[in-house]
């Protein structure tokens, strides 16, 4: 079933089920093979070790020019037919304009009051802001249509019953499940108000512990299930103006933090999404066959770009730098609308930039297992900026997993010439890809584009702080099965040539 009443009454399901599904869809790419070399060389970071390493000059160089020569490329192809993985290397090997990359010790930073205060006054001015909650409350006229929908979705089964395109096993399945709906809201409907005044539910932009805000408001207890010790904020503008806002902070120890802000002339776009650093343009979730309203673009880059960074100034937000500016599309994610948005747009992407070298943008880290008789499940985002910008200016803002950086443990850390970090590659990447699977089960990898820049790793058994250290990022695509996916290879650190696997952080 695909309706309003269906998305409405499953809305706290999503969120745990987000942070489930991808928690749970972690990277298998370092898990055993069908042969591994005689010493791995995927282990557990020993920090002693590694800042040992990166003060010992006899490990390498401390000038970050020295490692390779600046935009020359690496090429090289290699087949392993035992594993089943063919590489195909064509990058070229981008260095940093810096003088030096050191190891920096970070925390998880949360979103504070005043940064929401500030983002609040830049979006909304003077106007009031309302409790997100007073948006679920049903009124006897969406409950009506919520009605008229389910009903004919159950015409639509019926239909296919009778022409033999479903089973009288899933028609009964489907059919129950209508009729339960369907005097459920009923039931609700002689509770309902014909109206909701918005003006009952004006609130004062504080950000609240999750089990306050749990105990005000039966809307919230879905922040309180996923985020028992944290804080939250919803509030949405009143859209009587027909510009429809949407701004939510989450400081949450096991999803991460973040600070969404959306804006729509067609409803209020979905932004409350528990799980930090979910894809923002949508594109994910909508796969099928859609009938889309699609929105021009004539804003030019230059120009985007430029509303952002005044954001980024205004925000104090200097530690980011541009990154990329992407021309794509976004699809709207509409709570109450049945309209099909698809936007054309800017994704514009800031990453923290640390003495002219990026922190680079890749996987997450995650971390789940039973810790005695409890459960524990955590991610931590990548750290960005990022927005979606058209004609109407910025629409979207997501600051997700901002880190603050508590010590510098080595300055100018030395750093492994990139022809032993090639050797690494050289040597692991057909094992760390290779598959369990028959023969005729081949992988090809592309590699084209090799970046030096800074990574977060941890040591196993403590995710919550770690260490920025220097890597050398191979990027590309891989393609099996007729897919194509688009990824980091592989993650070296450059200072002990070690391979990280980005998901566990070490």
């Amino acid at each position: 079933m695909n309706n309003k009443y269906n998305k409405y009454n499953s809305f706290k399901k999503a969120f745990a089920v987000a942070g489930c599904v991808v928690i749970c869809c972690v990277s298998a790419g370092l898990c055993s093979c069908q042969k591994n070399p005689d010493e791995s060389i995927v282990k557990n970071k020993d920090f002693d070790k590694l800042v040992d390493k990166a003060k010992d000059e006899k490990n390498g160089v401390k000038n970050v020019g020295e490692v390779f020569k600046e935009n020359e490329t690496y090429k090289n192809t290699f087949v392993d037919e035992n594993f089943g993985v063919s590489v195909n290397v064509d990058a070229v090997v981008s260095i940093p304009e810096a003088e030096k990359l050191s190891v920096l010790r970070v925390k998880q930073k949360n979103i504070s009051q005043d940064f929401l205060d500030s983002v609040k006054a830049k979006y909304f001015g003077n106007e009031n802001i309302y409790d997100a909650a007073a948006l679920e409350i049903k009124t006897k006229k969406t409950i009506e249509q919520d009605i008229k929908s389910l009903k004919q979705e159950a015409e639509d089964v019926t239909k296919k019953k009778a022409d033999g395109t479903m089973s009288e096993e899933e028609y009964s399945s489907y059919l129950e499940e209508y009729e339960q709906n369907i005097s459920s809201l009923k039931a609700e409907y002689e509770q309902a108000p014909d109206r909701v005044n918005l003006d009952d539910y004006i609130i004062d932009g504080k950000i609240y512990r999750a089990e306050k805000v749990r105990d005000n408001n039966e809307f919230y207890k879905w922040a309180y299930d996923l985020n028992q010790n944290g804080e939250i904020f919803c509030g949405v503008s009143n859209g009587s103006d027909n510009v429809y806002k949407t701004l939510y902070v989450q400081n949450n120890e096991n999803y991460g933090n973040c600070l969404r802000y959306r804006m729509s002339k067609n409803d209020y776009v979905w932004a409350y999404s528990t799980v930090v650093g979910a894809d923002i343009t949508g594109r994910e979730r909508y796969t099928g066959e859609v009938d889309f309203k699609e929105n021009k673009l004539t804003l030019s880059k230059d120009d985007a770009i430029k509303q952002t960074e005044e954001f980024m100034n205004s925000e104090g937000l200097g530690e980011y730098k541009l990154y990329s500016c992407e021309q794509t599309q976004s699809v709207e994610d509409l709570r109450y609308s049945d309209k099909n948005i698809l936007n054309n747009i800017y994704e514009i992407t800031y990453m923290r930039n640390i003495d002219g070298a990026f922190v680079l943008p890749n996987s997450e880290k995650h971390s789940e297992g039973w810790n005695g008789d409890s459960y524990s499940k955590k991610i931590w985002a990548v750290e960005a900026v990022v927005f979606q910008v058209d004609d109407d200016g910025i629409i979207g803002v997501d600051y997700s997993a901002p880190i603050e950086i508590t010590d510098t443990v080595v300055e100018k850390a030395i750093l492994k010439k990139f022809d032993e970090v090639k050797e690494t590659f050289e040597k692991m990447v057909t094992a760390i890809y290779a598959e369990n699977t028959p023969e005729n089960a081949k992988k090809e990898i592309e590699v084209t584009d090799i970046r030096l820049g800074y990574a977060i790793i941890s040591e196993e058994g403590s995710f919550d702080t770690g260490l920025l250290v220097p890597v050398w990022d191979f990027n590309g695509i891989i393609k099996q099965y007729g897919r194509t996916e688009e990824k980091s290879i592989m993650t070296i650190n450059a200072i002990d040539g070690t391979v990280i696997n980005r998901e566990l952080g070490y």
